[in-house]
């Protein structure tokens, strides 16, 4: 993809989603970890590459971030590295899989199981008839009419070189289908799951052998997204309930999880079972609040390797980002929005005024989230109190509605910054 050079083209390089595996030459920019983490040795993704790198290694990692740092990018460019170092990997679009809303530790296992005949059949590898009967024997257990009926249409032939692998992943997509769309289904299709659970790790173990053995003894790798955007209640579910079941699947795993719930105290209890990352935002300030001019540099590099420097003045760009506070995410819905203001006023390039307007709206969103009785928590932090907190509940309540932001691997917080700014509004601060 090129880089935009007028505010037209801003539109296919500024949407506010993950660069993708064919565009990650294009525009990703490899040099932002040091103004993450505060060490330039330091990097969650490469700590996660070099622990799956160890040969024989399967292992089970969270990952966390803010939405907009930059997490899903980060996953894509592992994943090449992966893939570059002889690894089989898939990524899983969990909330296009899935109902999110009603998601179960089920689903996940389901998934799993899909996307490992799916990595099979890519790469032409052998699974034995053995593994791949039982699959199919266990979905057509599965007593639910509508299912079933589905299944009368499917390709049966195992004559045809991987017709069965073929016909498996049909049963899983048929399953997923029913899982998804159909309330009273779903419960039995989830109940024949759990109660198959121990031959299901069975089976699972038995195929990423044989595909291990394709790739030189390297155990597949799958990457869960979205996850980080389960409902509070639905995210405790599956990983508090689950999680010595999710941290044994005997594949490598990467969960995406929501970073505010790991200020819970039932945070505790789930990460043991699990390599855990965080993939902090890009700051901008420190905590004494000096400004970090290398966060404001890194951010201009990632916003000029897709769009030429003339389509937004200085002065508006700084705006953005320092009002976004390190988030790439919500910088790009930024500038989108404001350079289609740029068009319908007849100007090429984006300017304050533009970019002013939409952080105007953009932090009416933010604020109404905002009730009177949080306003001395937020006070608190904006004055210095960025690292001990004492109010976790409150941390937690305040992260999730994103008027709190957390930076570097130190864990210290900040008011986001349209958020402060309100608060100075109305003579809070």
């Amino acid at each position: 993809m090129n880089k935009a050079t007028d505010l037209n083209d801003l539109y296919y390089v500024l949407i506010p989603e993950a660069l993708t595996i064919e565009n990650m030459n294009d525009f990703y920019c490899d040099n932002t970890m040091e103004a993450r983490t505060g060490d330039k040795y330091e990097s969650p993704t490469l700590n996660i590459f070099n622990t799956i790198c160890k040969r024989g290694t399967k292992k089970t990692f969270l990952f966390m971030g803010h939405r907009g740092c930059g997490k899903s990018t980060e996953l894509n460019e592992l994943s090449i590295k992966l893939s570059n170092e002889g690894f089989a990997v898939k990524t899983i679009n969990t909330a296009l899989e899935i109902d999110m809303q009603n998601a179960s530790y089920w689903d996940l296992f389901i998934l799993m199981g899909k996307k490992i005949i799916e990595i099979a059949k890519d790469s032409n590898c052998y699974i034995s008839e053995d593994n791949l009967k039982k699959l199919e024997n266990f979905w057509y257990s599965v007593e639910v009419e509508s299912f079933q009926s589905s299944l009368k249409g499917l390709d049966a032939s195992i004559g045809i070189e991987g017709g069965l692998q073929v016909k498996i992943l049909r049963l899983f997509a048929n399953a997923l289908a029913e899982i998804k769309f159909s309330n009273e289904n779903r419960k039995t299709i989830r109940h024949k799951v759990e109660k198959s659970a121990a031959e299901w790790n069975e089976i699972i173990d038995s195929i990423s052998k044989e595909i291990s053995k394709k790739y030189d003894g390297k155990f597949p790798v799958i990457i869960f997204e979205d996850l980080d955007k389960l409902d509070e209640a639905i995210a405790w579910s599956i990983f508090l309930g689950h999680a010595n079941s999710m941290s044994e699947v005997p594949i490598n795993i990467i969960y995406t999880f929501p970073i505010a719930l790991s200020y819970s105290p039932k945070f505790g209890s789930i990460a043991p079972y699990f390599f855990v990352e965080t993939l902090p935002m890009i700051k901008l300030h420190l905590p004494d609040m000096n400004e970090y001019q290398a966060g404001f540099r890194i951010i201009e590099d990632i916003v000029f390797k897709r769009a030429d420097e003339a389509l937004i003045t200085k002065d508006a760009l700084r705006e953005a980002i320092i009002f976004t506070g390190g988030c790439i995410g919500d910088l790009f819905t930024i500038l989108l929005d404001s350079s289609v203001r740029s068009i319908r006023r007849n100007s090429n390039k984006i300017e304050l005024e533009d970019v002013s307007y939409m952080l105007q709206k953009f932090s009416s969103e933010l604020t109404k989230r905002i009730e009177r009785k949080q306003y001395d928590f937020l006070k608190s932090i904006y004055k210095g109190v960025k690292m001990q907190i004492e109010d976790k509940e409150m941390l937690l309540e305040m992260m999730q509605a994103r008027a709190v932001l957390e930076y570097n691997g130190v864990r210290w917080h900040d008011v986001h910054p349209l958020v402060a700014k309100f608060l100075k509004e109305q003579g809070i601060i």
